[in-house]
């Protein structure tokens, strides 16, 4: 998911991330404890009774309450032997040939370790990892004493899949030599950017500035980086049984799916922390992917949210509060990034990321809870002054709803509240923006579809073993009926996609933008206690495990698991030059199709999709900025294929300097279309602040007006409305 450019550290340079994905729908479910392995296969093992249980639990989970089972075999065995050996040692910076080749007997026999509860591999593996992880520790003590030299012509391989485990000690210590030097480069290179900036700063306020020399950032870098690397060995060691074993036990779960996961005790309260919504303080839902953090979604009206510069897909590579020197997280485990991130409302944290394109940048951001206002659908006036014609915009970022509880909001409701103060406003058309939206209420997807159509079905669900049941809309009124648009990208997820697939199936209206995330099965969250049974006696709460239950299929029978949505209309992909949705996880399970029901769709010739879908194509191959875009992902593709890096210094500077100035210089191909005008009817507390108001009103409206793929979509919506 991460490009190979050139400029960007080791341990996000990779051509492909392994996803671990977090669920956007959860129900409850209860399953009994019909367990597949009696408890007479057990055989004496090194091996504590807590996790035996476990580990007897979720494998007849994982065989028989999944939505896809699969059997344990070999298939199943040789999956969770990769994962788990990548999760040891993903960068392939620690283990031997010679190890490899002796722990990859088990390759094809953890099925049968598992059933019988004597799982040589995974001590096996646990312990030599240990045993060379101390070695590297040993020997890495000493490369940080003497200056590098940053001139000469050497490079460094960085993507662990066109390298092999070491044959030798002696080639595992060159290797060492040159990621010391590596890191240490990366670290003095963003050194010299910062007091560059700060230099020219100063200069600007007429201020004195005092500037090291090379070789005080050079020795403070080496410095830095040593305890740096130093923190990631001490994180590695103090990995305690309990989580240790978890990650195993994921190894095992992901070969059934990417939505399998076990969670600790602990960490399960994290994950529950991590759906409320008040995501530890800056509102960026944060995963998990090996040593790394990266950003999943960010939650609307949260402190990252309002800033506006920390987005999907980004790697959080260091953490600092306020001033201070920032810390590097790669290799922390998730409990300790999140305690560092989070934080009192009001302060600040700076995070260094390295955005997918390669750049790396600092954002600053000061911690908040959700303003829970910024979470609703709000609605914007599009007007043309050349064709007079009037456009509604409705901005939804998640379906959210009551949930039970005997008050409060919910999207649906509010997405028809919207539609009819912007009718009271003469608008010709209506574009409902679903990008970046990761679903919710499933409910209120099935609602919302229903405003736009009269009564029928909206989406069907399918439980393994039983005929699918059909959800409906069963309100005739509709609340609009003219011209309308859906935006969607790579990050609509299920219910997103639900809503999406029924109006496009009833040919109800034009989806525009690019194919969706592909989220089309429905995950459950249980506790693993609630199979314990009378005569087992754990010592402890066994934590919770999440597997999928069932799978989303359209009214025309198609899945949008895998494939997503594909729109009428594509738009050039801003994340084209990457893997993106689903089809990127590793076991995600197939699409497929079951029979359709029977619905009554408006006919196709009204959206006149072929008309429109070509003028676009004609205006998006005359735009500069659509022709950018283009340009970037091929650029990015090829790239991306760069994996070894230069160990000089000139030269890491210099190809830094080109990915700022390129994306400088595409951030000033567009302009606003003179003609449009945009106003914000987005509804505010009556307490707050006029001036706040004004603010929050004159954000939005300027976040509207260099939206490209919004002009882009008002083009279309313009020739609808030409057309009716």
């Amino acid at each position: 998911m991460c490009l190979a450019l050139v400029s960007i550290p080791l341990y996000v340079k990779r051509k492909k991330m392994k996803l671990r994905y977090t669920a956007i729908v959860l129900v409850p479910i209860l399953l009994g404890a019909a367990w597949a392995f009696s408890k007479s296969t057990v055989k004496e093992a090194p091996f504590k009774k807590d996790e035996a249980l476990l580990t007897r639990i979720i494998a007849d989970i994982l065989e028989h309450g999944h939505y896809s089972p699969k059997k344990l075999n070999d298939e199943t065995s040789a999956s969770a032997f990769d994962k788990y050996m990548e999760t040891l040692d993903y960068n392939k910076q620690y283990f031997l040939k010679k190890d490899y080749d002796a722990l990859s007997k088990h390759r094809k026999s953890l099925d049968n370790e598992l059933k019988s509860q004597n799982l040589d591999f995974y001590f096996k593996a646990t312990e030599l990892f240990n045993k060379r992880l101390a070695e590297v520790e040993e020997l890495s003590t000493s490369l940080y004493d003497t200056p590098f030299d940053y001139t000469g012509k050497e490079k460094i391989e960085t993507d662990p899949e066109k390298r092999d485990y070491f044959k030798t000690e002696s080639a595992r210590a060159k290797y060492w030599q040159q990621y010391a030097k590596y890191m240490t480069m990366n670290r003095l290179a963003n050194k010299i950017e910062k007091q560059n900036k700060s230099k020219k700063q100063a200069e600007k306020k007429g201020e004195d500035f005092e500037e090291k020399s090379m070789e005080e950032l050079e020795a403070e870098s080496r410095k830095q980086e040593k305890k740096a690397l130093a923190t990631r060995f001490k994180r590695r060691k103090e990995v305690d049984d309990e989580d240790q074993f978890s990650f195993f036990i994921n190894s095992i779960a992901e070969a059934f799916g990417p939505h399998s996961q076990y969670f600790p005790p602990q960490e399960k309260e994290n994950f529950n922390m991590r759906m409320t919504g008040r995501l530890e303080g800056i509102g960026a839902q944060l995963q998990k992917e090996n040593e790394y953090i990266k950003v999943v979604s960010i939650v609307p009206g949260s402190a990252s949210w309002r800033q506006g510069e920390l987005k999907e897909n980004d790697l959080i590579l260091k953490v600092a509060q306020g001033d201070a020197e920032p810390v590097d997280i790669v290799d922390a485990p998730m409990k300790e990034a999140i305690s560092m991130i989070r934080g009192p409302k009001g302060t600040e944290v700076r995070l260094t990321v390295q955005k997918p394109e390669g750049e790396i940048v600092e954002i600053p951001i000061v911690r908040d809870v959700v303003v829970q206002e910024e979470t609703y659908a709000k609605s914007a006036l599009i007007e043309n002054s050349k064709t007079k014609h009037k456009i509604g915009l409705i901005y939804l970022p998640s379906f959210y709803s009551k949930f039970g509880a005997k008050s409060g909001r919910t999207s649906s409701d509010d997405v028809r509240q919207e539609v009819a103060r912007l009718k009271g406003l003469g608008v010709d058309g209506i574009v409902l923006d679903l990008r970046s939206n990761g679903g919710g209420s499933l409910q209120d997807a099935i609602d919302m579809a229903g405003h736009f159509f009269e009564k029928g079905p909206v989406v069907q669900v399918k439980d393994e073993g039983r005929p699918p049941k059909v959800y409906s809309d069963r309100n005739q009124n509709v609340a609009y009926s003219g011209p309308m648009i859906v935006m969607v990208n790579n990050f609509s997820a299920s219910a997103s996609e639900i809503l999406a697939a029924a109006l496009k199936d009833y040919n109800r209206a034009v989806i525009v933008g690019n194919h969706t995330f592909g989220k089309g099965t429905v995950q459950t969250m249980t506790d693993l206690n609630r199979y314990v049974g009378e005569d087992d006696n754990p010592s402890r709460e066994l934590g919770s495990f999440k597997f999928t239950i069932q799978q989303f299929y359209r009214v025309n029978g198609a899945s949008t698991q895998l494939k997503g949505v594909h729109p009428h209309i594509y738009l050039p992909n801003p994340y084209g030059y990457m893997e993106a949705g689903i089809e990127s996880y590793d076991n995600a399970l197939p699409w497929d199709s079951i029979k359709a029901v029977g619905y009554n769709a408006f006919p196709a010739r009204k959206l006149g999709v072929d008309d429109l879908a070509k003028s676009s194509k004609e205006r998006i191959n005359k735009s500069d900025v659509f022709k950018a875009v283009i340009a970037n992902n091929a650029l990015y593709k090829k790239e991306r294929e760069i994996t070894t890096v230069s160990l000089n210094l000139d030269t890491e500077l210099a190809e830094r300097e080109e990915i700022k100035e390129r994306n400088k210089n595409f951030k000033e191909l567009f302009t606003a279309n003179e003609d449009i005008s945009i106003s914000s009817l987005q509804e505010f507390k009556p307490e707050e602040e006029e001036d706040v108001i004004k603010e929050k009103k004159e954000r939005w409206e300027k976040q509207l007006s260099e939206d490209y793929y919004l002009d882009e979509t008002i083009q279309i919506m313009e020739e609808m409305i030409a057309r009716k």
